[in-house]
């Protein structure tokens, strides 16, 4: 494990917060859905410690990833934990870059990804919008943008959320959510993550950040304006208050009493989706009923 002291945080946050498994499966799913063609070449923006990009690249010989992550400590972290697992071919198939994401990108991709709601980290309308026409600019001429977001309202107050990890069948750490302000003017909110320990130590304000809880239809508008030809929501199925990491296409998604995860999914081109003769509602899948 690297010794600087920067790196301390991230192995709890990719812990607590993380699951590339879902994503590779969810995107693959998705693109091939949308497109009928599989998905080989994807960016994923604000990568943080590149455990997506390194896990997309692994996992299959023909796929290549652009990571782009403007902060150097993380990308750091990632090579020295995750890009080095890569033997010296997967490594060509990954290509870092520290960069704003609001960057065009070459070669073209069939994916840009932002994962763990990472783009309500624009705040401001123009800045979403310039992220979203990078984004339409770096894809080829069949390509999806997927946003991973989250919103609901209990976004929209002071709360603390812990979730409680075990390592060997023993705590570990519990992580803390911890949503500290919100302007309901501006929609824009101050959060943070703290990691609880057994011994009673805290790292306290391990990550903090300043986010907009922006609308899915804000989203799907801004997309729209950007150039994409069609915006499709992928729900998040909630089961007993356990996010499932499986996702279903739909035109109109339930009541939600705390919150919502959801993709929004944005085209690039002629999706091979047969429109639908009646809007598409939620339904819980058969599997996940009792």
């Amino acid at each position: 494990m690297p010794s600087n002291k920067l790196f301390a945080r991230y192995p709890f946050y990719e812990q607590a917060f993380q699951a590339p498994e879902y994503h590779i499966r969810n995107y693959t799913r998705i693109f091939k859905e949308v497109f009928k063609k599989p998905l080989r070449s994807l960016r994923e923006d604000f990568a943080g410690t590149l455990w997506f990009s390194t896990e997309w690249v692994r996992s299959a010989p023909d796929r290549s990833a652009i990571a782009v992550e403007i902060d150097p400590v993380p990308i750091e972290y990632g090579r020295q934990t995750h890009l080095a697992t890569l033997d010296a071919e997967q490594q060509k198939r990954l290509k870092i870059l520290e960069r704003d994401v609001r960057v065009v990108t070459n070669p073209k991709v069939q994916v840009v990804s932002a994962g763990n709601e990472s783009c309500l980290l624009l705040t401001k309308r123009e800045e979403l919008k310039d992220y979203f026409r990078a984004a339409y600019r770096s894809l080829t001429d069949d390509g999806l943008m997927i946003l991973e977001v989250e919103g609901g309202p209990a976004s929209a107050i002071i709360l603390q959320d812990r979730e409680h990890f075990l390592k060997d069948n023993k705590p570990w750490f519990t992580s803390v959510w911890d949503q500290q302000d919100f302007d309901p003017i501006t929609n824009v909110g101050r959060f943070a993550v703290h990691f609880e320990f057994p011994d009673g130590k805290v790292m306290k304000n391990a990550f903090v950040y300043q986010a907009r809880i922006w609308t899915i239809a804000d989203l799907k508008e801004l997309a729209e304006e950007a150039g994409f030809s069609d915006v499709y929501v992928y729900w998040e199925h909630c089961i007993d208050e356990v996010w499932m990491g499986d996702y279903m296409r739909i035109d109109i998604a339930p009541p939600v009493d705390e919150g919502w995860s959801c993709y929004v999914v944005a085209v690039k081109g002629k999706s091979r989706i047969k429109k639908s003769k009646r809007p598409i509602k939620y339904r819980i899948p058969a599997r996940y009923k009792k």
